[in-house]
């Protein structure tokens, strides 16, 4: 059976202001039936993390994204079990200037 991810980014439809806001905080909630063995984290199709310890706290799974610009970006992640099971999520997250 095949572990189960949601990824978050902050609030729901949550919209980030750049450069007052620096990071986009990117939560994988994973659940799997045996052990949780690894989360890979991307930002449009490049991978920028790997965490091995989820199995800890599987409800808050980390990884926090620094942001440099403003539009539209892609996160996805790959959540694998201990027998090598895998499951996707992806969220668009959007980045706009902040006024003042």
């Amino acid at each position: 059976i095949p572990p189960t991810i949601i990824l978050r980014a902050g609030e729901p439809d949550q919209v980030f202001r750049w450069p007052q806001d620096t990071i986009i905080p990117l939560r994988a909630e994973v659940r799997d039936d045996l052990r949780i063995d690894r989360v890979v984290f991307y930002h449009n199709g490049q991978e920028v993390g790997v965490r091995t310890d989820c199995h800890i706290a599987p409800e808050n799974c980390g990884f926090d994204w620094q942001i440099t610009r403003t539009g539209t970006e892609i996160f996805t992640a790959d959540v694998y079990d201990s027998v090598g099971n895998r499951s996707s999520a992806e969220i668009r997250v959007e980045v706009v200037r902040s006024g003042g």
